[in-house]
């Protein structure tokens, strides 16, 4: 027997029994090494910046609220018009038999603002001498109850800290950038403003100096424009 070629095969099966381990061990430390694989992808949104003010008006009897059934909601950009007053032989003054609530909602992309109004005047035939504007009444009101969507059941809760309506009624016209409600939160709320003609009523917190509609008015079409503006403050 060749002692010499034997002793060559030997080594050769120890040498690739050597290399099989190493092969072995490599694989498994490459295994080891890919545990956690990561990557990374970036997130984009833009948020578009928003300035708006949206409202909707009710027309309400006057004994009423603004969500009884009898009340209506009106048309966009329908006139707040009280119709022919009629005489009230208990009190001998013209009245009207409704007010109108006109409901706002200022979005700023959360920047503080505030609403105000303004109300050149309440005139005979728009133009005057004769007006009503000791007669039309403004009173602004918040009501925590109030809803972004009628078909859902959150409300918009009460006021907070940094927001402020200016609830005083007062006359309407004339009035420039009157205001209505003030944020330094910047959240959108629901802010109501009532529009009504003078009754009398010594409860009914009329400011001093409000004038009945009487039998000695000037008779005509009274008209005015009434703006509403959010600004940012």
């Amino acid at each position: 027997m060749d002692m010499k070629k034997n002793k060559g095969v030997n080594m050769m099966k120890q040498l690739m029994v050597i290399l099989t381990l190493l092969m072995v061990v490599g694989v498994g430390s490459v295994c080891l090494a890919a545990d956690n694989p990561t990557f990374d992808l970036q997130v984009q949104a833009e948020v578009p910046e928003v300035l708006n003010l949206s409202y909707w008006v009710q027309e309400v009897p006057s004994d009423g609220e603004p969500y009884d059934p009898e009340s209506r909601e009106m048309d966009v950009g329908e006139a707040l018009n009280f119709g022919e007053l009629q005489w009230d032989e208990e009190n001998g003054i013209l009245m009207a038999d409704k007010y109108f609530s006109v409901f706002m909602a200022a979005t700023t992309s959360g920047r503080d603002y505030q609403i105000t109004q303004t109300c050149s005047g309440f005139y005979l035939n728009g133009t005057g001498p004769d007006s009503l504007n000791t007669s039309l009444l403004l009173k602004p009101d918040y009501v925590a109850d109030d809803k972004f969507d009628a078909d859902e059941d959150i409300i918009q809760g009460p006021l907070v800290s940094g927001e402020t309506i200016y609830d005083t009624k007062v006359f309407a016209a004339p009035k420039s950038d009157y205001e209505i409600y003030r944020s330094t939160t910047g959240r959108s709320r629901i802010v109501r403003c009532y529009y009504g003609l003078a009754t009398g009523d010594p409860d009914g917190e009329e400011p001093a100096g409000t004038d009945i509609i009487s039998a000695d008015t000037p008779s005509g079409d009274y008209t005015g424009t009434v703006t509403f503006t959010v600004t940012l403050i």
